[in-house]
């Protein structure tokens, strides 16, 4: 009996050596993804079809070190690498949508219209509509071109238009697939769509489109794009969790990190900085990799004032808080009777922040947090015109337009 307790002690002692020795060599436990790192593995560039005819401008400009940037010190940067598995190019080509639309939307004419301002904002009133052509459309995005002729907007059916204002005329038509957001390239050569999990570039000087594929895999596809004050940078967000920076002549991919939640991006009018919403909200420069601003918030939507110095954002609490981007300070919340916070857009000058939610557009006076007016409508998609005398936004089965009509005309 002794002999057989002897033997099991042994048997005991050489496991237990064993399960150290393992312990000991085991490799560790890789680290938790921090909430930012770079994909250091570049797509090839995006295939065109047909050729583009897009005018050269893929030069980007190094913008000056962070270091002397106004903000409040990095508090993330990129660390870790992780490749983006890009499939080759793709191999179906976009076809215009080339039925014909069953009406005509009428122009409107904006020449007795006033810019929109704190003064006059109660007296916005519905001066037009264009119309959507089916009624089961729901408009997903819409964007004024840079020269405010015309009016860009995307259905979740997947089609895109672009029609003339002053017209009505339909110009010409895409179809995608779910439209996320779609928006102007600042100098006018091309339209961004962001649908099923691609950037479709839509030039608009020859019509042709070429494609990014920015989030393939990602369930649902984009969430939403932004473009850089000079047209030469893209950057993209979807649910698989990355923000992804591209160069628009290329199609190749310039930095990317990883974010899971991110609802929303938005270039700094200098286009040296993005703002990311949904999760924290975030202010990143991204060619570092630093983040410079990062505040807790149930936030889904973000937009940068058009001097640069206010970030707005809003989202799941019904709430909207404008961030001084220089000290990363709070400087307002502002609250009225809407849902959940969707889109948001600065007027033109500044003054006016308009906040889309669920059922109503709100306009606050944003240095002092004063609502000014509240519409009745969809706010999933919501825009000043560069004039900042039209204010767009969905209806039912529509866009409907907003102005201030002058007195005495």
């Amino acid at each position: 009996m002794r002999r057989y307790m002897h033997r099991l002690i042994l048997l005991l002692c050489l496991w237990l050596l064993t399960t150290l020795f393992s312990a000991c060599n085991r490799p560790p436990e890789p680290p938790t993804i921090p909430p930012f790192y770079t994909e250091t593995t570049s797509p090839k560039p995006a295939t065109v079809e047909p050729a583009s005819t897009l005018a050269n401008n893929s030069s980007i400009s190094t913008p000056e070190t962070t270091t002397t940037l106004p903000y409040p010190g990095p508090v993330l940067q990129a660390t870790v690498a992780y490749p983006y598995p890009y499939p080759g190019p793709l191999e179906a080509t976009v076809i215009p949508y080339v039925a014909e639309p069953t009406s005509s939307p009428v122009g409107i004419s904006l020449e007795n219209l006033e810019p929109i301002s704190v003064e006059n904002s109660s007296e916005l009133n519905q001066i037009g509509q264009m119309i959507v052509y089916s009624d089961t459309a729901q408009v997903m995005s819409i964007d004024f071109s840079p020269d405010g002729n015309n009016l860009a907007f995307g259905n979740r059916d997947g089609k895109v238009y672009i029609l003339s204002l002053s017209t009505g005329e339909v110009l010409n038509n895409l179809n995608v697939g779910l439209v996320e957001k779609l928006t102007y390239d600042p100098m006018g050569n091309y339209l961004a769509v962001g649908a099923a999990s691609h950037i479709f570039l839509w030039e608009l000087n020859t019509w042709q489109t070429r494609i990014i594929p920015a989030h393939l895999g990602a369930n649902r596809g984009l969430h939403s794009i932004a473009i850089s004050p000079d047209g030469k940078l893209i950057v993209s967000c979807a649910n698989d969790g990355r923000v992804r920076l591209w160069d628009a002549q290329t199609g190749g991919l310039v930095n990317a990190w990883f974010e899971p939640g991110v609802n929303d991006v938005a270039f700094s009018p200098n286009g040296r900085m993005v703002a990311t919403a949904g999760g924290p909200t975030r202010l990143w420069d991204y060619e570092s990799g630093l983040a410079y601003i990062t505040k807790s918030c149930p936030c889904d939507s973000v937009a940068i004032s058009p001097n640069g110095d206010i970030l707005a954002s809003g989202g799941r609490d019904y709430i909207v808080r404008l961030w001084d981007i220089k000290t990363g300070e709070l400087l307002s919340k502002l609250k009225g009777p809407i849902g959940r916070i969707i889109s948001l857009a600065f007027s033109p000058d500044g003054d006016i922040l308009a906040a889309g939610g669920e059922g109503a557009v709100l306009l606050w006076q944003v240095e002092t947090g004063e609502l000014l007016t509240t519409i009745d409508g969809s706010g999933n998609s919501i825009t000043f015109n560069p004039e900042g005398n039209l204010l767009a936004f969905p209806g039912h089965g529509m866009v409907v337009l907003y102005g201030v009509t002058s007195t005495g005309k």
